[in-house]
């Protein structure tokens, strides 16, 4: 039979076990709790990146996409010479503008808000475009300097409630349309003696005042566009090619950084020999 003395050592040695395995398992909790802490940040993270892209990135690189392809359209395919079709009017000159336009208000929205605001190459290849319209070297057609480009992006850009929050949305090509259309003469006076001297207009054609209105540079740009009378020699060719490949490039960046491709194929430059 063990003696007293075993026994309390006996005792002492189970009280140090418990009280080892209570730490152990307060540890073990411990480091859980921290665990499912972090990867629970991390899944915030991950869905607040995606949701970031989804209203951001995506708008903005289709907008680069059909603006991209617009101009290599113009500058190597001729692509203004369906488009100025006399017995197929099409909108050509104010469309290629609005793309302009879609472009320069996703790319801001780019540049203040989703995962690439801080991107160094993100950054230096938009401002690349930018500078690309705004420089006075390549001539005045088609010329946007940069505190008419910012206007232009403020402008068609509107902020609308959705699922999560306030999103944003460019505004559409026919009301861009109605934006830059010729301003109306004054309306008539109304009354009685206008109607039977039929002074008066219907409300249907009033036009809202807009902000892109005052902004001469596209209104100049569609006028350019629309006075080509030779599509294999575009306006602001230069400008334009050097537009194009800035985004290319910056196509090519985005998608390889998101891991998807918008154009099957390998994208082709209006400065490629």
């Amino acid at each position: 039979m063990p003696s007293p003395a075993e026994l309390e050592s006996a005792k002492l040695s189970w009280t140090i076990i418990a009280a080892l395995g209570t730490g152990m398992a307060a540890v073990a909790t411990g480091i859980w709790a921290v665990f499912v802490w972090f990867y629970q940040r991390w899944k915030d993270h991950r869905a607040e990146r995606q949701r970031n892209v989804a209203l951001y990135v995506h708008p903005f690189l289709f907008a680069a996409e059909e603006l991209q392809s617009r101009l290599y359209n113009i500058l190597k395919l001729h692509g203004l010479k369906p488009l100025m079709d006399p017995a197929n009017p099409h909108p050509f000159a104010e469309e290629t503008v609005y793309l302009i336009a879609q472009y320069l208000a996703w790319e801001r929205a780019i540049l203040r808000h989703g995962p690439y605001t801080g991107d160094a190459t993100v950054i230096k290849l938009t401002r690349a475009v930018r500078q690309a319209f705004a420089t006075d070297a390549l001539g005045a057609d088609l010329r946007i300097f940069h505190p008419e480009q910012s206007a232009i992006a403020q402008a068609m850009m509107r902020r609308l409630p959705g699922p999560l929050g306030q999103e944003f949305e460019v505004m559409p090509s026919t009301e861009f349309r109605r934006a830059l259309a010729p301003p109306l003469p004054p309306a008539p006076p109304q009354g009685a003696v206008a109607r039977w001297l039929g002074w008066s207009r219907p409300r249907a054609e009033c036009v809202e005042p807009s902000a892109l209105a005052d902004i001469g540079s596209l209104r100049r740009a569609v006028d350019t566009l629309a006075a080509t009378r030779d599509p294999q020699a575009p306006p602001g060719a230069q400008r334009l090619a050097q537009v194009q490949g800035h985004l290319v490039a910056l196509l090519a960046y985005l998608e390889k950084k998101e891991r998807l491709q918008l154009f099957d194929g390998k994208r082709l430059t209006a400065l490629d020999a």
